[in-house]
């Protein structure tokens, strides 16, 4: 197993940057508890801490490229921080 992947974060991209942290968390109530939302909303991407591996997973399996806020979400396992690339680095 790879160590630098959290099982129970998710990564959001291509997120609106009008975005707020209430919309995400409506967006995702009934698909189970949210521990914390790292809202880069400047960025264009947020980090989402499940309580639950199950309920990332399914998060993950129901909502990948759904339209949201008129922009289709990009899921993926969120990384660690200082392990692989972060997110908001440029290539």
């Amino acid at each position: 197993m790879n160590n630098s992947i959290s099982f129970n974060h998710l990564y959001f991209g291509n997120l609106s940057y009008d975005v707020t942290e209430d919309d995400l968390r409506g967006m995702l109530s009934s698909y189970g508890a949210v521990e914390d939302i790292q809202l880069k909303q400047k960025k264009g991407y947020a980090i989402i801490h499940f309580t639950d591996t199950a309920d990332a997973e399914l998060v993950m399996k129901s909502l990948e490229e759904v339209p949201f806020l008129g922009r289709k979400l990009v899921i993926d396992w969120a990384k660690e921080p200082g392990k692989g690339k972060k997110p908001d680095t440029v290539a």
